[in-house]
């Protein structure tokens, strides 16, 4: 080989030493050991001078072989965990069903009313495993089996007083022209005998609308404890419902459950309530038959759960209507026969609603005259009583005065 040979191969080896070292070093850069970086450092520096004999050698153990103490990337590699399987969406859904519904933490439950509603649902649908529109219908009948007791003294009270309706009105319309004649003592004297009537016959108006004020409270916190439930949302009522309202959260796609309630509200008023069947209430009556109509386009939008409790305690006041009018349970509790009277007959005969209200109107507007004048004598009596004496003499006789002086009257 010449010298230029000899030349040009050793100028190809330092560059390929040059290079080969550059890549060992940052190799041993990446690697966690620090020998390994002491040591290609003491073998570069001990084989510097060396370049054109090294160069093969290097090449040859760089490919061939590797140091002991160098680690295997590939087992390392291996040693990583595979990532978790996420659970799926259904195994969620129902480990949080098993779980139940923590209260506290939608905000629901506590003491109030409605919060003490709120924990009775709940505990009747985790502890004894009833669906959620089973737990409305058993927890609104048990409710209103509390209430029973308290329907048949009402139910007496009212068939009491039907039954002496004819001696009533007698009363009542002696009563009216009284006060339309504007004489007291004959008002003060008939309303004392309309007090003792009603104390011997053992009724008073105002029992027959106790039901009405007890059930009122008791409706509104089933109602605002239903609500706050499907609006937290309590998760399980998405599917607690039945046949065609699965979802009780939402309100009734088809829009059967508003009419339902509308229709058994206006068969119950019709039938007669708990206390006073519709016929009995005078032109009220006309307003108690429209509400049912009137409340329809309110009540579609509600959830389906509170109107599974709505139906619920109008299909229980059905058929508890129907089984008081069994005459063998009337004498079991004590209630008395409702006496058919004839209408002609009464004292007070019914009226229109026009003719009614005409005559509502009169005797509100002869009770305010009345008032009126009674509050003009009074004002009278009381300013004769405290004001100044007027003055009736043409000389004041408190004075003296000369006998002497003849009073006269001017003449023209």
């Amino acid at each position: 080989m010449s010298l230029v040979g000899v030349h040009r191969f050793t100028m190809l080896a330092r560059v390929f030493t040059g290079l080969q070292s550059r890549s060992l070093h940052l190799a041993a850069c990446k690697n966690v050991s620090g020998n390994w970086v002491v040591v290609n450092a003491q073998r570069h520096q001990r084989y510097r001078n060396w370049q054109p004999v090294i160069a093969a050698t290097f090449v040859r153990h760089a490919s061939d072989a590797a140091p002991k103490d160098v680690p295997q990337l590939d087992n390392v590699v291996t040693q990583i965990p595979e990532p978790p399987t996420p659970p799926a969406v259904q195994d969620i859904v129902e480990a949080a069903a098993n779980t139940g519904s923590n209260l506290a933490e939608l905000g629901l439950g506590g003491w109030t009313p409605p919060g003490m509603i709120q924990q009775a649902l709940d505990l009747l649908h985790t502890q004894v495993g009833l669906p959620w529109w089973a737990t409305i219908v058993c927890s609104t009948v048990a409710i209103r089996c509390l209430l029973l007791p308290i329907v048949i003294k009402i139910q007496r009270y009212a068939a009491n007083m039907h039954n002496v309706q004819p001696e009533m009105q007698y009363i009542q319309a002696q009563l009216t022209e009284a006060r339309k004649m504007g004489d007291q003592m004959e008002v003060m004297r008939l309303s004392g005998d309309m007090y003792r009537f009603m104390k011997e016959k053992n009724i008073n108006p105002l029992t027959n609308a106790g039901l009405p004020l007890l059930q009122a409270p008791i409706f509104l916190s089933f109602f605002w404890a239903l609500r706050g439930m499907v609006r937290a949302p309590v998760h399980s009522m998405a599917d607690g419902g039945l046949f065609w309202f699965q979802d009780l959260t939402l309100p009734d796609p088809f829009y059967a459950l508003p009419l339902i309630t509308s229709v058994t509200l206006f068969t119950t008023i019709e039938l007669g309530t708990d206390s006073v069947r519709v016929q009995s209430m005078g032109n009220m009556r006309h307003v108690m038959r429209a509400l049912p109509i009137v409340m329809f386009p309110f009540i579609m939008n509600f959830e389906s759960a509170i109107l599974c409790y709505w139906v619920s305690t109008n299909v229980f006041s059905l058929i508890q209507v129907a089984i008081l009018r069994i005459p063998k349970v009337r004498t079991y509790f004590k209630i008395p026969e409702i006496i058919n009277h004839d209408a002609k007959a009464l004292p007070i005969t019914k009226k229109k609603f026009v003719e009614g209200f005409k005559d509502s109107w009169t005797n509100m507007k002869v009770a305010r005259e009345a008032s009126a004048r009674n509050i003009y004598d009074e004002t009278v009596f009381e300013k004769a009583g405290k004001g100044p004496v007027p003055k009736t003499y043409k000389y004041d006789p408190t004075k003296p005065r000369n006998p002497n002086v003849f009073l006269s009257k001017k003449r023209d």
